[in-house]
């Protein structure tokens, strides 16, 4: 989690000023291409819903005129069907601020008998915050993801499956 958009320099959660809250995502373009992220993003909000604020808005975000030909081509698709309302900007990414360490790994951060085994994995917070297991276990404690995919991916966390079914939603 972090911030974009906004033009003050080193943003945080109490003088963000006129950035946005924003998730970056790194990924692997063999694994999963950026216009199937981009995708999930426009299929996941209301791309017509009035921002309340700038800090809140949607929005997508490229890095290269490749991307932006895709995220502006998804967006013009998303207008057809919404009669024109889309009101989710594409904007260039200029410069991605990391938040607070007390917001990434947010509802992770919310289950001590984990993070206590963190801790011990990742003396350092950077460690924990890039952890592939700590995002999949995140999105877990948030409620997301599927008893199946659980199934699937349980043995490969280093928790162990009473750990992980009493602490998380699943």
């Amino acid at each position: 989690m972090g911030y974009t958009g906004g033009s003050t320099t080193d943003p945080t959660y109490r003088n963000m000023s006129d950035h946005t809250e924003a998730m970056q995502v790194d990924f692997d373009p063999e694994q999963i291409s950026y216009e199937a992220l981009a995708n999930l993003v426009w299929k996941s909000h209301n791309p017509c819903a009035t921002p309340y604020s700038r800090q809140y808005m949607s929005a997508i975000w490229y890095h290269d005129v490749q991307q932006q030909a895709i995220a502006q081509r998804l967006r013009d698709d998303s207008n057809l069907r919404f009669d024109g309302r889309v009101t989710t900007p594409v904007l260039p990414l200029t410069q991605f601020y990391l938040a607070e360490n007390y917001h990434q790994k947010y509802r992770l951060q919310s289950k001590p008998a984990l993070m206590k085994i963190f801790h011990v994995m990742y003396p350092s917070f950077a460690d924990f915050n890039n952890s592939t297991t700590a995002a999949r276990l995140n999105a877990f404690a948030a409620g997301d993801g599927t008893r199946r995919l659980f199934e699937q991916e349980v043995d490969l966390y280093g928790f162990s499956r009473e750990l992980l079914e009493s602490t998380l939603r699943i």
